[in-house]
């Protein structure tokens, strides 16, 4: 988990990692079905936001990647790892498999 906490960005990243990590059902243990992978389908991990007019001007003068996604973050964008921590929680994919994802 101290790992963990170090590559997160915000402050809600961090809060529902400590809801998700404490449990080891969070982690794929495989069967038959899945040839003992712990995952069978597939499901996304998105992050997006609402382009709204202020957002768009960002854009359009070309501001640094940086600006926009701080600006993003405070207008309430989900990040990815938010969007992969809460399908953790809610039981639809493992921690092991959003670490994958979000940091490849």
């Amino acid at each position: 988990e101290s790992y963990l906490l170090g590559t997160l960005k915000t402050e809600q990243e961090k809060a529902v990692l400590h809801q998700v990590v404490p449990s080891q059902e969070n982690f794929g243990k495989g069967c038959d079905r899945c040839s003992y992978t712990g995952y069978q389908g597939r499901t996304g991990v998105y992050e997006m936001f609402y382009v709204d007019d202020e957002m768009k001007e960002l854009i359009l003068v070309k501001a640094t990647a940086s600006k926009i996604k701080t600006k993003a973050l405070e207008k309430g964008m989900k990040t990815m790892l938010l969007d992969g921590f809460e399908k953790v929680k809610s039981g639809v994919t493992t921690m092991d498999e959003v670490m994958r994802v979000a940091f490849s």
